[in-house]
Parts: structure tokens; C-alpha cells; sequence
């Protein structure tokens, strides 16, 4: 049984903790979440698996710190702390500029911290389904198309790493990592509103993303049919079916488990991770 830090009184609560105490683990959290925590009744079932200390004994005392913070405390955090010999567990985008995405990762190198980013549309059905096109499917034409109301705060402000581009879209980087498929257009509108891209496989299949603000929370994904009716391979509320709510568990809960057996049952990796996040870099600055 291992100990997991987490800092982050929002997502690393009501996302992470519930998920680590389900995979079988201890969780560490600052005193000052003690209030927060107290304030969410979904997570009283895992009250006996959580212990208090202040931000410092915790980042001593555990190997596996997650750091489920905003673009620009992540960075600072990272930038700021040491930990060496810590298994890191970092949330996108890894910072709020471009440039100072580039920094972590050069430092995260540097210093040599074992870590992953929690892209988590990769443990979904549909995501498997539309990745690896079977032979039957070369070819095959996808479409998703991913609607919500603009957020509050800094999650609907690029210069805090938030917007559309590295809050929402940035999720499907991970497409592009093994170079099967790689970003063949992608625009983003005036009002930075609304973003397109088409993502083409080697085998000849595309996905057409667009991904918009709009009234409605939607989250649809078709496989395209020239002479029948368009297969619905996934639609719901948000790309992981339901929406959060606070007092329920988080839907994104089982995928929060895989991605956390994932990378304690799999050997380090960081190195996949650095060639990722340089992707993901890359993604970012081709909708400036």
C-alpha cells in the first residue's frame, strides 16, 4: 500500500483522492483541505483512508505526489519544490504559456523527476474504438463534436493556460505521439470561440474535430457512412458520459483508476511523457 500526496483542493479531492483509496492506497492531503473535504458527502466513505500534514512534511513523506492544481500554480509548484526521488502525476496543460511549457519540461529533464499527465480520454470506449482503425475499418471517417458553455475563471483564459485550445482540445495530443496520425488542418476562430481540426491516419482514416462554446453540454462521436445511416459510436453530456456533480462521485472516476494502475504497474514513463508533452506543445501553438 502505498501513500499518495495530493495537492489540490478542487479535481485532486473529488477526483483523485476517491480514486487512489479505491486502487488501494493511502492518501496524504494538506490540513486546509479538511474543510473542503468536510463539504463534500461523496467522498465520507473515504474519510479513514486520509491523513493531515502541512504541504512540506507531505511532500517529504510521500513518493507519489499529484498535483492537481491550475496551469500557473502547477508551474510554480514545479518550478519552486523539490522533488527528487517523487513519482509525479501532473495535470494539462503543464502550464499556463507556451514558453513556460517549454521551461517545465526542460527542467523536469534536468532534474530528472519520473512523471505522466493524466490524459484521460484514453481509457474511454469510443477512444479505443477510433484510434486504431482495424483492417476492416481502413479508411473509416470520424467525426466528434464537442459543445459546453465557456467556463468561468481561468479555465476560459488562454493567458492562464485555460481556452479552448489548451483547456479542451489539448486533450486529443495523444493522438498524435506515435505518429500514425498526425494534425493535417486546424483553425480557431476570431473570437477564439470555437476551434476545427482534421486528424488523418496513416491508413486513411480522419477524424474531424470541432469543439465549441455554445448553450448546451453535448459531447457526440460518429463514424461517417457514405450509403447508410451515420453510426453513433458514443454521445453524452461530456466526453466521459455525465456531467461532475458535486455530492455524486465524478464520472471520471474508473478512468482515474486506469490511468493511476497504468502507471504503477507499467515501467517508467517519463520519456513517453517528455515526447508527448513536446506534441502537446506543438498542437498549442499551431492554433496561434
Amino acid at each position: 500500500m502505498l501513500e499518495f500526496g495530493i495537492l489540490g483542493s478542487g479535481f485532486g479531492l473529488y477526483g483523485y483522492l476517491p480514486a487512489v483509496v479505491k486502487s488501494g492506497h493511502k492518501v496524504v492531503i494538506p490540513r486546509r483541505y479538511e474543510t473542503a473535504l468536510y463539504s463534500r458527502p461523496e467522498l465520507t466513505d473515504y474519510r479513514n483512508f486520509i491523513s493531515f500534514e502541512s504541504e512540506t512534511q507531505l511532500v517529504h513523506d510521500c513518493k507519489n505526489i499529484i498535483l492537481a492544481l491550475d496551469p500557473g500554480t502547477q508551474y510554480e509548484t514545479i518550478l519552486n519544490s523539490d522533488f527528487d526521488g517523487k513519482r509525479l502525476w501532473l495535470e494539462k496543460p503543464l502550464a499556463p504559456s507556451i514558453i513556460k511549457h517549454q521551461e517545465v519540461i526542460d527542467l523536469i529533464k534536468v532534474r530528472g523527476y519520473q512523471f505522466s499527465i493524466g490524459y484521460l480520454f484514453r481509457f474511454t470506449n469510443w477512444w479505443r474504438r477510433i484510434v486504431n482503425p482495424t483492417p476492416r475499418g481502413v479508411g473509416e471517417k470520424f467525426s466528434i463534436y464537442w459543445e459546453m458553455p465557456a467556463p468561468m475563471g481561468w479555465k476560459n483564459s488562454s493567458n492562464a493556460g485555460g481556452g479552448i485550445v489548451s483547456f479542451y482540445a489539448i486533450h486529443f495530443a495523444p493522438l498524435l505521439s506515435d505518429n500514425i496520425w498526425v494534425l493535417e488542418k486546424s483553425e480557431i476562430s476570431k473570437e477564439k470561440d470555437k476551434v476545427k481540426f482534421l486528424l488523418l491516419h496513416n491508413c486513411g482514416s480522419t477524424i474531424q474535430v470541432e469543439v465549441n462554446y455554445g448553450n448546451q453540454y453535448t459531447f457526440d462521436v460518429l463514424a461517417l457512412k457514405k450509403n447508410s445511416p451515420h453510426e453513433v459510436v458514443f454521445n453524452g453530456k461530456s466526453p466521459f458520459g455525465d456531467l461532475p456533480l458535486s455530492g455524486i462521485a465524478d464520472p471520471r472516476l474508473p478512468f482515474l483508476c486506469e490511468y493511476l494502475e497504468e502507471g504503477l504497474t507499467n515501467s517508467d514513463q517519463t520519456f513517453d511523457h517528455l515526447v508527448l508533452e513536446q506534441i502537446a506543445i506543438d498542437f498549442r501553438k499551431s492554433f496561434l
